[in-house]
């Protein structure tokens, strides 16, 4: 029954989808076009007016202006302001209307007009600044959600409802476009997010978390989803194809000079509990703030760092094996403390940005997998496991920023950071192995140890433009250190069978100590020179030396109890030395409508490796080629196309080799003798939008095909134990994903569709030997996913319902019998409404089913939630009451697909408890309406 109700529902989203894409075709070319008197013009009768700013005489981009005929109840024809302030209204008729004009911010115009018969033009407007406004306005239903601009997706916050108590993750996860995963982890439009931005300020430099998880919702008006160019390319002009992804955000005006924030504190049953707090001042050339969290309901509010560098010295020698740390959620208790600052000196010529943040963690994670491993035809090796991780990390991060414009010509960059962590953990393993319907082992293992790290990393820029326009020169040097430090044990005992019978045991009681260091620096340096007419040419070099040292000590028990027994099989000593070179050419034309890049690099990468008493050393050459395309069809539309060749150095694990033993099922071991992997990559995207229908569309595509790929080597002994090794494949291993994206409003109502469709095709290899001969196993992988959500926005309230399909399959060379596909499916639906008397009322529900997940696994689950909340105090005050997982329903069920192997796993979850809490607003957070979602943002429709 669940399998026809997914097939029908992608086909469903498949079809609306299409359909989506018809109607916006159809519309797309409605779109008004340019005039160079006013910016803009229109067939029939129609309004059109210059909006600017009194005092500054700057246009005003995405005011509404609406006309309503005398005698009519609403009005229904509005439109928009564009970046040169130009507003136009269409389809007007001959009468007097009333006009209005409103903007966040700023005075209402509204007057009477004779409307006549064709052109009718207002002439320059101009709109005051009114800050008592932002105090009291209330945000009507209709708002464009969406403006596509050059490099930039522009969401108003306007368009979705957040309440008193929300910080920006939640908003966030209401646009469209943008997902944000249990570990915190961003995405928008598909690529990563590792940066967010405040008015184009870093905020706590590359840890994007602690923005989500602690900046309140409301004080932001815009978010954009940028494609920043590097800082080369910034002060050149001259497009280098470096730019990163990141989220900017726009505050509202009302928190602008002046000290603004939130205190929130909650208790509740099952000893949970939850506090939170942010102080903060933003003006045009400074910002302060001081952020603070601490709770145990999983809300993290930073990275876990110090985590993840204890992580890497655990398990995972090479690839597909070594358990290390345990991949689920759990549940998790956390605290941070940090205060980040930045300030314009001197006119502007001097930027400094400064943070320190200290944070740690509880994480208590219960786990259950089972995993199917591919060894030959009909031939399937069954692991079933059960156990815990306990593990406890904190650590001090510090940051900053100089940049100095030393003049128009020269600028400096300086962006160093330092991170301090430390922490232990304890776990325990449960295994049994089958194969096929035979026992072959069966035991139990237990890991432990104390970790401490320390990293420095650093980059310095000069840049210099030397009198022509477009001749530059610029420099950067790059820096690295870290030490790791892990003092542990494990210990397990195996029981090996013969014909269901144990036939021996297999007992390791081990102490091991391991310290890695790491150092590396690297160079660039670029010179641009103009050639005429828009084209450029840049000659280019870079530099990079790493040096890697891994010294890892084991003992066994001796005799006297004590652990002095060196164990020469797990210790060793080994060092890597990893040069990669770069020397490149590029010629780039640049016009006001596109700009085109050509060019070609040549890449020497040398590596250099001791260890086991051996030397290694070779040379691999690769010409990379690169092009980049970008093309502004319109102020809407956008089309970019990426082509680029790239050198990946196998990792310290990879090479390091040192039998890892500390899962006695899949001991791993490093190969010496990798080179270096060789990735084309081709990007395509086009990104559109339609101001008058309040729609945007985007579709990206990715391609990449690796040659020399790291694929892994398993083998097996006669007791089932997996030993595995990373090896360079000569065969190419390929990947092809595309995602679609579509939002509108359904013909200007107060009732909108988001649909994001998601593919993905590719393959991976991996070569197994089962008592015998190596076989070469080729994974082919299809990945679908339909997302779909359909939502009504009023003063009052808000409406959300959609469902997600998701669809995995993989086919195996050494398999002749297809695996069962997986289905996960998620139908959702959620009110926010307001009721008289300052009382918001919030509800949620997720219905999730799978089909095709292993026995235990695939149990249906329905998560809802519900929450009540009060203003006092003329809303500085906010109670709120909420209950989790009121049904106690809540699972947490995934599946990984690899190359050799599936993998079903369930984790612990918080199960339910309600929860009690305060918010406490002040400074100039005070102020709002009852049933604000943010206070009044641009483009919205006239008032109802």
């Amino acid at each position: 029954m669940y399998r026809n109700f997914s097939l029908k529902l992608l086909l469903v989203s498949v079809v609306i989808f299409a359909f989506d894409l018809m109607a916006y075709a159809a519309s797309d070319g409605n779109v008004l076009e340019a005039d160079p008197q006013v910016g803009t013009q229109a067939k029939g009768t129609y309004m059109k007016a210059v909006l600017l700013d009194s005092l500054t005489k700057e246009p005003i981009e995405f005011a509404t202006m609406s006309g309503k005929y005398i005698g009519e109840q609403t009005a229904t024809r509005y439109a928009l302001s564009d970046h040169n302030g130009v507003v136009v209204v269409p389809n007007m008729r001959v009468g007097r209307a009333t006009v209005t004009i409103e903007f966040m911010g700023y005075k209402t115009e509204s007057f009477t007009f004779d409307i006549k018969k064709g052109a009718n033009d207002l002439g320059q407007i101009y709109l005051q600044e009114d800050i008592n406004q932002l105090e009291s306005i209330v945000v009507t239903g209709v708002a464009n959600p969406m403006v596509v601009k050059k490099d930039t997706l522009e969401y108003n916050t306007a368009a979705v409802k957040v309440n008193d108590s929300d910080m920006l993750e939640e908003l966030l996860k209401k646009l469209p476009g943008i997902e944000i995963d249990s570990e915190g982890k961003i995405t928008a439009n598909g690529k990563e997010i590792n940066k967010i931005m405040i008015e184009g300020k870093t905020f706590f430099l590359d840890d994007p978390q602690l923005a989500t998880k602690n900046l309140p919702a409301k004080i932001v008006d815009k978010v954009r989803v940028v494609e920043r160019k590097s800082e080369q390319a910034q002060f050149t002009g001259i497009d280098d194809g470096e730019e990163e992804t990141v989220i900017d955000l726009g505050i509202k005006k009302g928190m602008m000079n002046g000290w603004f924030g939130n205190l929130m504190g909650g208790y509740g049953t099952e000893e949970r509990y939850q506090a939170a707090g942010m102080l903060g001042r933003f003006t045009k050339t400074s910002q302060v703030s001081v952020i603070g969290n601490a709770n145990n309901t999983n809300n993290r509010g930073f990275m876990d760092m110090a985590g993840s560098m204890m992580g890497g010295m655990r398990g995972g020698r090479g690839m597909g094996g070594g358990r290390g740390m345990f991949t689920g959620n759990g549940i998790t208790e956390s605290w941070m403390g940090g205060v980040n600052a930045a300030t314009e000196l001197f006119d502007g010529k001097l930027e400094l940005t400064g943070n320190y943040m200290y944070s740690g963690s509880d994480k208590n994670v219960q786990e259950k997998k089972i995993k199917e491993t591919m060894l030959s035809d009909n031939n399937i090796m069954y692991n079933y496991e059960t156990g815990y991780e306990l593990s406890r990390s904190d650590g001090h991060r510090i940051g900053g920023e100089i940049e100095y414009k030393i003049s128009d010509k020269t600028s400096l960059l300086f962006r160093p950071s330092f991170n301090f962590t430390g922490g232990d953990y304890e776990s325990f393993n449960d295994f049994v192995t089958l194969n096929n319907t035979d026992s072959t082992n069966r035991g139990l293992s237990k890991e432990w140890g104390e970790n401490n790290a320390q990293q420095a990393n650093g980059m310095f820029l000069l840049r210099q433009r030397l009198g022509k326009p477009g001749r530059t020169m610029s420099v950067r040097l790059d820096y690295g250190y870290s030490n790791n430090e892990l003092d542990g044990g494990n210990y397990s005992t195996t029981n090996y069978y013969e014909n269901n019978t144990v036939d021996s045991i297999s007992v390791v009681d081990q102490r091991f100590f391991q310290k890695d260091k790491s150092y590396n620096l690297g160079g660039r340096i670029s010179y641009t020179e103009p050639l005429g007419k828009n084209f450029f040419v840049e000659g280019a070099y870079r530099y990079n030396f790493k040096e890697t040292n891994s010294d890892k000590n084991t003992y066994n028990q001796g005799a006297t109890g004590a652990y002095d027994m060196l164990d020469t099989l797990y210790s060793s000593h080994y060092e890597n030395t990893f040069i990669t070179q770069r020397a490149e050419l590029n010629f780039m034309k640049q016009e006001q409508k596109y700009n085109l890049t050509v060019g070609v690099g040549v890449e020497p990468a040398t590596t250099k490796s001791y260890g086991r008493g051996r030397d290694t050393s070779y040379t691999v050459t690769n010409i990379a080629p690169a092009a980049r395309f970008d093309y502004r069809i319109s102020d809407q539309k956008f089309l970019r196309v990426r082509y680029r060749g790239r050198t990946s150095q196998p990792s310290i694990n990879q090479l390091l080799p040192i039998p890892d033993n500390t899962n006695p099922l899949r001991v791993t071991m490093g190969n010496m003798n990798l080179n270096p992997e060789f990735t084309h990559s081709l990007n395509f995207e086009y990104r559109t939008g339609n101001r008058e229908k309040f729609s945007w569309f985007g579709t990206f595509i990715d391609a990449s095909y690796t040659t020399n790929k790291i694929v892994s080597k398993s083998w097996y002994d006669d007791n089932g134990v997996q030993y595995t090794q990373p090896y360079n494949d000569g065969t190419g291993v390929y990947s092809l994903s595309g995602r679609a994206m579509y939002n509108s409003k359904i013909a200007k109502s107060n009732f909108s569709i988001s649909s994001m469709t998601f593919v993905r095709f590719g393959n991976g290899i991996t070569y197994v030997a089962d008592k015998g001969d190596y076989v070469k196993n080729i994974t082919e992988t299809l990945s679908l996913s339909e997302h779909l959500t359909f939502s009504y926005r009023n003063d009052f309230i808000e409406v959300r319902a959609g469902g997600r399909v998701n669809y995995q399959n993989a086919w195996y060379s050494v398999q002749s019998i297809d695996k069962v596909a997986t289905w996960t499916n998620e139908i959702t639906g959620s009110v926010n409404a307001t009721i008289p008397g300052g009382v918001n009322i919030v509800t949620d529900i997720a219905h999730k089913f799978y089909i095709g997940y292993g026995d235990g696994y695939g149990d249906n689950s329905t998560v809802w939630n519900a929450e009540i909340s009060k203003q006092l105090f003329k809303n500085q005050i906010t109670l709120k009451a909420k209950i989790y997982d009121i049904l106690k329903d809540a699972k947490n069920v995934y599946r990984t697909t690899t190359e050799n192997y599936i993998q079903d796993t369930e984790n612990n979850t918080l199960g339910q408890y309600i929860m009690f809490s305060l918010v406490w607003r002040f400074g100039k957070f005070t102020g709002g309406g009852p049933g604000m979602g943010g206070m009044r943002g641009p483009g919205m429709g006239p008032r109802r």
